[in-house]
């Protein structure tokens, strides 16, 4: 477990599932996630999770709000422990939770986490350009523009840019 200030981050459990897969196949969170195949079933996410589970790059985790209730999932991915840079992702998959500080303070748990007890020296993500939000909260962490993926991504009928964000270790911003 990894405790923030107003979130806890746990092992994802089989009874966060179901959850899950309502949020996954949820258009309002669909239109703003990267690398996901839609719809999706119980036994995808059962299957998903599996495989997460025994993949050492691959560290997967659910979001608890300090009320205890499962709020979303984050995780970091490609975990490179030569390099020591890893790929970061999250969201709040509940809408009651989205604006209230919860995903703030999640990811910088997380990663403070990847950088003090995984040394990471890097952290890495990407977030559709028209997702001003994310890119927001990423800025306040202390990500960086790296740079811009043209035309990435096919969403609403037209070509979408993503943008490729960084975090190196010293641009942690923890306040």
């Amino acid at each position: 477990m990894i405790v923030g200030t107003k979130t806890l981050i746990r092992a994802i459990g089989d009874d966060d599932l179901p959850k899950l897969v309502q949020w996954r196949n949820d258009k309002s969170i669909q239109q703003n996630l990267i690398g996901w195949h839609f719809p999706v079933s119980l036994e995808d996410e059962k299957l998903w999770l599996e495989r997460v589970r025994g993949d050492r790059k691959n560290k997967r985790f659910a979001i608890e709000a300090d009320s205890g209730e499962y709020i979303g999932n984050i995780g970091l991915y490609d975990i490179d422990f030569i390099n020591r840079h890893c790929g970061f992702g999250i969201f709040i998959g509940d809408p009651r939770y989205r604006g209230g500080g919860y995903a703030t303070d999640a990811t910088t748990a997380l990663v403070k986490f990847a950088i003090e007890e995984l040394g990471m020296v890097r952290l890495w993500l990407t977030v559709l350009a028209t997702n001003d939000k994310a890119i927001k909260l990423y800025e306040r962490v202390g990500f960086k523009l790296e740079g811009v993926l043209r035309r990435q991504n096919f969403r609403g009928g037209e070509y979408v840019d993503e943008n490729l964000m960084g975090l190196l270790k010293e641009e942690l911003i923890t306040t």
